[in-house]
């Protein structure tokens, strides 16, 4: 009797390691595939999201940033926007034409 469950235990053991042990059936393979892919893709959309959030908040940043600059660029150019009190041109403009005349 023990001779006998030996030779069964030892007949399972060598049945059960077999050279497919890593591989895959077609089915398996398929249904894993499938799994995989329906993951990737909603980590794809979660990643895409979350790329599109960073992308524009950096946008608006760097735009929000340059418009400061030349909103103080384009003051320092043109000024307060109040005309001064005194016109000056048509002196600029007499200077001018006499120096033209002296040419």
């Amino acid at each position: 009797m023990r001779s006998m469950f030996f030779c069964l235990l030892i007949v399972l053991l060598f049945a059960s390691c077999s050279k497919n042990e890593g591989k895959l059936l077609p089915g398996e393979k398929y249904t894993v595939d499938t799994i995989m892919y329906r993951e990737y893709r909603k980590i794809d959309s979660v990643a895409a999201l979350e790329c599109d959030k960073v992308s524009d908040a950096i946008f608006r940043k760097a735009y929000d940033s340059l418009f400061r600059i030349r909103v103080h660029d384009i003051s320092s150019i043109k000024g307060s926007g109040i005309p001064p009190k005194d016109n000056k041109f048509p002196e600029a403009v007499e200077k001018l034409k006499k120096s033209e005349k002296k040419k």
